[in-house]
């Protein structure tokens, strides 16, 4: 897996590494005694967002492998480490993976084949799925259609429509698109990849904001393939949309001034400087109302002895 590509390489073997690519996305970890395998950043841990760990890495745990949690005197898991350092949903995973009592190796095998071999086959249906969960509704247009009719109707500031409807499309400069338009070379937001719905939502320093939301909050929508599919069921759900749409808002805004080095204000701030935006904005909204009909004018002839000179806008 670690091979070079000499430059009197042949095509057969520039092909082979290549296609490691494929391999190194979709593998995941067979748990021996777990010293070849890192906590954070390895895929091990089978059911979850890219088979891997989504806790929030602890300082300097970064090195940690998973032996760290496996006794190696009875060889079952360290259930109160995993609990210590771990979100619940991952420890109940990962108390299900068992292990050998004989000393084995940690091995690398390809989930998508009952026997662990990669073959081309489930490597380009593997490749074909996630292409597709990429392309965020792109394939429905009358959905997508339905979907901006929404978001345009909410009643908030145009800016936060215009963002919303680049969330929901997969425009925004996450990371991970700005590997795949060739402008960054890394997609990690520290450990996880980091799109749309990582940004905005599944990424665990949010938890504490979500966490105060709970209208909001759900453990399906951290698994969503795309954002489309988060705001499509707040809308459908009528779960305040227009108050949604503002946090997410503020919190983009939030991460672009952290990456350029300005202030940002604090969970609980936010949350109040959201609401209070909100309510000003309905307020002014509500102020314009429309306007009467006027009666339309009719061209006259001038007054005797004078000039007229008819003339629009560009004049």
């Amino acid at each position: 897996m670690e091979a070079t590509t000499p430059s009197s390489a042949s095509y057969a073997w520039k092909s082979i590494i290549k296609g490691r690519k494929v391999i190194k996305k979709g593998v995941i970890w067979r748990i021996g005694g777990g010293k070849s395998i890192r906590v954070w950043g390895d895929n091990w841990l089978p059911g979850t967002d890219m088979n891997r760990v989504v806790s929030p890495c602890w300082r300097g745990a970064e090195v940690f492998a998973v032996s760290l949690f496996i006794n190696q005197v009875n060889y079952r898991w360290k259930e109160d480490l995993l609990d210590y350092y771990l979100l619940e949903f991952e420890v109940e995973k990962i108390k299900a993976i068992p292990l050998s009592k004989t000393q084995q190796h940690d091995t690398l095998i390809w989930p998508h084949n009952p026997s662990g071999e990669y073959i081309v086959k489930p490597g380009y249906k593997f490749l074909l799925k996630e292409f597709q969960s990429q392309q965020l509704g792109t394939s429905n247009p009358k959905a997508s259609k339905s979907l901006w009719e929404a978001v345009w109707k909410l009643n908030v500031p145009s800016k936060v429509k215009n963002l919303m409807w680049r969330a929901c499309r997969d425009s925004l400069p996450t990371k991970s698109n700005l590997v795949r338009w060739k402008v960054l070379t890394d997609d990690a937001c520290k450990i996880l990849r980091e799109d749309v719905v990582h940004a905005l939502y599944s990424c665990p320093k949010l938890q504490e904001l979500w966490n105060k939301c709970p209208q909001w909050k759900h453990e399906k929508f951290k698994l969503s393939p795309s954002f489309s599919d988060i705001m499509s069921s707040i809308l459908v759900e009528d779960k305040n949309p227009a108050l949604f749409s503002m946090v997410v808002w503020n919190i983009w805004n939030q991460q672009n001034n952290s990456r350029l080095g300005k202030l940002t204000t604090s969970i609980p701030q936010l949350l109040e400087q959201v609401q209070d935006r909100l309510q000003e904005f309905s307020n002014l909204h509500n102020l314009v109302s429309p306007s009467a009909d006027t009666p339309a004018s009719c061209w006259r002839p001038p007054d005797q002895g004078c000039f007229k000179i008819n003339f629009d806008g560009a004049f």
